[in-house]
């Protein structure tokens, strides 16, 4: 949506309210500080949708009075420019809700922002009241005596925090990722290209943030020479030293090659595709002398390429050896204090106070034994020995049944492989019982007939011979 539409969505910003909003208020701070605090409010959120919306071009921190024209750009029809702009900023700016980028600029000590409006105190009355009898007694005025406004950028304070502190996390994630010396190490121009690829934070936004995160939080060193900065990411009060500066130098020198490599490399393709439009052309006089002159233009491209791939390489090479040398130099310091901090601790112990400690440990174990025992050790003791002989016992009738339990198993296995022999023999002489000759099977048949009748008159026989004998014995 356009800004107008941008300003008639506010809520605060309601039909029934623009022609208060836009007319000359300044009155209203006497007559009716409510009403004056409610247009301030009114203005402050909808400085702040304005910048969060990113209808300021070339900033989501700050906004300008001029390019584009402040006054121009919060104008809507019917009710023209707001009347009371240069008292709206004048009087936001002494609440420290927007901040002068020339006076913030201009600090030489940290600015600490302890006092600062936010949007919620616009909905206190209190609030109000206690602005109203402020006044502008701060001494700052954002117009001019003429009613225009004073040339100028006003930070959102809200906005350069939060930015600023994205920044921050976007910069040590590339530190991190790097795990190089180097990494730290930047210009002006290096760390806002990093920025801007990555959070799309614009010359002016960073300008601002550098000065946040260096002078007030204090998370970088930044040294100015010959109109470039150089500036060290991290927390160190030390300046930046001259090794700092000439391995800032050669990343730049490195980043200017490659660059360059790049510009060449798109040169050279763009030689190439003309030469192939060129084969089309009808006039072969004019086609070789411009595909000559390309040609000869090609290979001078080729050969800065590759003079420049060449120094590229050897730039690069020695930035990695100066990074190695570096971390070669953390770990011996390392190593160093970690030797002090072992030395340190070891020279707290002796081996003689050791040996005679466990010796001290030992006498006095073996005293509270024997106090133990005289205060009712016998009856332990015997609990003991219980205790002990109900254990062996239990471990017997263990081993015991076990004992039994695999006797049992290898009783019934050796059954089971009885079983299977008897099974395999009898298999085995069925089949020869039935190649018994007809003959055979007869007189077999005889045998067994007259083995019948002998035992059927033998018998008969003992039964005559005791009756034959009984009246002997009766007369006897």
């Amino acid at each position: 949506m356009d800004h107008t539409a941008m300003i008639r969505s506010n809520p605060h910003f309601k039909e029934s309210r623009l022609n208060s909003l836009y007319s000359n208020f300044n009155n209203l701070k006497v007559l009716n500080p409510e009403g004056y605090e409610a247009n301030i409010q009114a203005w402050g959120s909808l400085f702040a949708d304005i910048l969060n919306q990113g209808y300021i071009q070339d900033s989501r921190i700050s906004i300008p009075s001029h390019d584009p024209d402040l006054y121009l750009f919060l104008s809507i029809p019917l009710y023209g420019k707001p009347a009371s702009l240069g008292v709206i900023l004048t009087e936001l700016v002494l609440r420290k809700v927007l901040l002068p980028y020339s006076h913030y600029k201009a600090l030489s000590e940290p600015y600490v922002n302890e006092n600062k409006t936010r949007l919620s105190d616009y909905l206190l009355p209190q609030k109000w009241l206690q602005w109203g009898l402020a006044g502008i007694a701060g001494g700052y005025n954002a117009a001019l005596k003429d009613g225009s406004l004073v040339r100028d950028r006003y930070i959102s304070w809200d906005s350069l925090t939060s930015i600023a502190s994205k920044c921050d996390e976007a910069i040590k994630e590339e530190i991190t990722q790097s795990g190089t010396y180097s990494g730290s190490l930047h210009n002006d121009l290096t760390l806002y290209e990093l920025l801007r690829d990555k959070l799309k934070l614009s010359k002016v936004d960073f300008e601002t943030v550098l000065i946040y995160l260096s002078r007030d939080k204090h998370m970088c060193t930044v040294k100015e020479i010959d109109e470039v900065k150089y500036i060290r990411y991290d927390s160190k009060p030390e300046e930046i030293t001259e090794n700092e500066v000439r391995v800032i130098n050669l990343k730049s020198t490195i980043r200017n090659l490659e660059q360059r490599k790049n510009y060449i490399d798109l040169k050279i393709q763009g030689l190439e595709k003309d030469m192939k439009s060129l084969l089309t052309m009808k006039d072969q006089e004019q086609r070789k002398l411009r595909l000559k002159h390309l040609l000869k233009t090609r290979v001078v491209l080729r050969k800065s390429l590759e003079n420049c791939s060449i120094s590229y390489n050897e730039l690069h090479a020695v930035l990695v050896k100066i990074d190695d040398s570096t971390m070669n130099i953390n770990i011996h310091e390392q190593l160093l204090n970690s030797s002090k901090v072992l030395k340190n601790l070891n020279s707290k112990i002796s081996i003689e106070s050791i040996d005679d400690l466990k010796l001290d440990i030992e006498e006095e174990m073996r005293m509270t034994d024997e106090v133990s025992e005289a205060l009712g050790g016998n009856e332990i003791n015997e609990e003991v020995e219980e205790e002990f002989a109900a254990l062996e016992k239990e471990e017997t009738e263990k081993h015991r049944k076990e004992k039994q339990r695999k006797e049992k198993e290898e009783k019934e296995q050796q059954e089971e492989r009885e079983r299977k022999e008897d099974k395999e023999q009898l298999t085995q002489t069925e089949p020869s019982s039935k190649k018994i000759p007809d003959t055979e099977k007869v007189s077999s048949s005889d045998k067994v007939l007259e083995d019948l009748k002998n035992l059927s008159i033998e018998p008969a026989r003992s039964n005559a011979k005791n009756k034959t004998t009984q009246p002997v014995l009766e007369h006897a």
